[in-house]
């Protein structure tokens, strides 16, 4: 069965993840994450990117990626297939580095942006990497804090893009990591509690669609809004769901 094509957008901003094949790791260790950060701000350069956030785990990482033009699989093949190479010629391995092709979802609100940098930055967390993210060396939630201009993020641009929500422009990015931050709302008791995770971090954050479209009926999300963002039919997301 065809693979289905990829939905790319001139200006738009894409959230792109990669894993390992079968877990396994893709970063070994700082020069690898460096290596692989190079290769992602020439790539950039080439192909018109502007790199809004990125994180690097040990066997998967995480792109929030602006397109000037549709160049977005292009690029990541290039990304891929440049930075798999150099792995394994310094690893002495052969075969496959990356787990199939990559995964991207098109963002569409302001509030998808914004929950979205909050998920990459929250990643390592997640993963039992570390307590904060500001601890995580290896991903762009130190430079996004600080608001200052970076090699790779387009600080700037997050900055712009986040101005649906108000406040000095310094304190934007910030401010999504608040207790009472724009992206919180508050119990009848006046206590702050999150918004249901979206579809995007859900399919994004689980290992198989299956696992996600499950987590997306606990959070009470209908069947035709599943289907829709997993490009199928609602009758194949109940079938699925019934054989589990």
């Amino acid at each position: 069965m065809p693979r289905p094509p990829r939905t790319e957008s001139p200006g738009g901003i894409h959230h792109v993840w990669q894993r390992g094949n079968n877990k396994q790791l893709i970063f070994s260790d700082a020069h690898d994450r460096r290596m692989f950060l190079r290769l992602l701000q020439e790539v950039g350069r080439k192909y018109r990117w502007e790199c809004l956030g990125y994180c690097l785990l040990d066997n998967h990482f995480h792109l929030i990626l602006e397109t000037v033009e549709t160049t977005l699989g292009a690029g990541m093949r290039a990304l891929d297939s440049r930075y798999a190479h150099w792995f394994n010629e310094r690893h002495d391995r052969v075969g496959h580095l990356f787990q199939a092709r990559f995964g991207s979802k098109l963002v569409t609100t302001d509030e998808q942006f914004a929950q979205l940098l909050r998920y990459v930055a929250r990643n390592p967390v997640r993963a039992g990497a570390c307590d904060d993210p500001g601890a995580w060396q290896w991903s762009s939630h130190r430079a996004l804090m600080t608001n200052v201009a970076h090699p790779l993020v387009a600080v700037s641009r997050v900055t712009e893009l986040l101005s649906p929500y108000g406040g000095e422009p310094g304190r934007r990015y910030p401010r999504l990591f608040e207790g009472r931050g724009p992206l919180q709302h508050l119990d009848p008791d006046g206590s702050p509690w999150e918004i249901r995770p979206t579809l995007l971090e859900i399919f994004a954050s689980e290992e198989d669609q299956l696992a996600a479209m499950r987590r997306a009926r606990q959070h009470d999300y209908r069947l035709a809004e599943i289907a829709a963002h997993a490009g199928v039919t609602e009758s194949t997301v109940c079938r699925r769901l019934k054989r589990v």
